[in-house]
C-alpha cells in the first residue's frame, strides 16, 4: 500500500494540474507519468541481483524499503518540480524528469521484491489468496487516498497541492517501514526455497514457450494500455 498510493497523486491529480492549468504540453506530461512504466524492464535485472546478493541476510526487504521511500520521495517532489517548471522551463523540466525517474525506479524496485517475496512466503494452495488481499489492499487504499486528496484540494491552491503531497509522502514512508518489519525470513532461513534460481533470459524462454502465459501476456498489455489510455 505504501508504493501503490504514491501513484494516487501524480496520476488523478498532478497531471491534470500541469496539463490544465499550467497549460503544458499533454505529450510532455504523458511521457513524464509514463516514465515507471518505461523503467519497468527493470525489475528483471534488480530481481536476479537481489536473489544472489543479499543485504543484511535479506533479498527483498532492503528493496522494498529502498524502494518504497525513493518512490514516496520522488512522487512528492513531482508536484514542486512542475511549478518549477512554469517559471524556469529547462531547469523545472531538468528537476521533473529526475524526480518521475526516482518515483520510477523506486515503485519499480519495491514492486518486484514485494511480489517476489509474496510468492517466497506463500505456499502454492495460498498465493493466489495472498496476491488477492494484497490487491485489494492496495485499490482501497488508492480509494482512500483519492477521498482524501479531494478534500485537502478544496478548494485548490499551489500551497495546498504541496501540503497534500506532502501528506501522502508521510502516509507512505510510514506503511512501507511498518509493512517491511519483521516480514522477511533471513537469507540463510529462506536458502530452501531459492536454490533453483533461472536468470532472467532463462524465464523469459520459459514463458515464450507456454501459450498460456503468451495469452496471458497479450492480456495483460490490453488491459494496461486501456487503463491509462484514459
Amino acid at each position: 500500500m505504501g508504493v501503490s498510493i504514491t501513484v494516487v497523486p501524480v496520476t488523478s491529480t498532478l497531471n491534470r494540474v500541469m496539463i490544465a492549468d499550467l497549460g503544458m504540453s499533454a505529450l510532455l506530461v504523458s511521457l513524464l507519468v509514463a516514465l515507471p512504466y518505461l523503467l519497468s524492464p527493470l525489475q528483471a535485472p534488480l530481481g536476479a541481483w537481489a536473489d544472489s546478493h543479499p543485504i543484511g541476510g535479506k533479498r527483498r526487504t532492503p528493496w522494498i524499503i529502498g524502494g518504497g521511500l525513493l518512490a514516496a520521495t520522488g512522487s512528492y517532489f513531482t508536484a514542486h518540480s512542475a511549478y518549477w517548471m512554469a517559471t524556469d522551463f529547462t531547469a523545472g523540466l531538468l528537476a521533473a524528469v529526475i524526480a518521475f525517474a526516482l518515483w520510477g525506479v523506486g515503485v519499480n524496485a519495491a514492486s518486484v521484491s514485494y511480489l517476489a517475496l509474496t510468492a517466497e512466503l506463500a505456499d502454492e494452495e495460498g498465493r493466489s489468496r495472498a496476491v488477492s488481499i494484497m490487491w485489494t489492499a492496495m485499490i482501497l487504499s488508492t480509494i482512500g487516498v483519492s477521498l482524501g486528496l479531494s478534500r485537502m484540494l478544496d478548494p485548490y491552491s499551489p500551497e495546498a497541492l504541496y501540503t497534500a503531497f506532502g501528506a501522502v509522502w508521510l502516509a507512505s514512508v510510514v506503511l512501507v517501514l511498518a509493512g517491511a518489519y519483521s516480514l522477511e525470513p533471513s537469507a540463510g532461513a529462506a536458502s530452501s526455497r531459492s536454490q533453483d534460481r533461472t536468470s532472467p533470459g532463462q524465464a523469459m524462454r520459459l514463458l515464450a514457450l507456454n501459450p498460456v502465459a503468451r495469452r496471458f501476456f497479450v492480456y495483460l498489455v490490453l488491459v494496461l494500455v486501456s487503463i491509462h489510455a484514459q
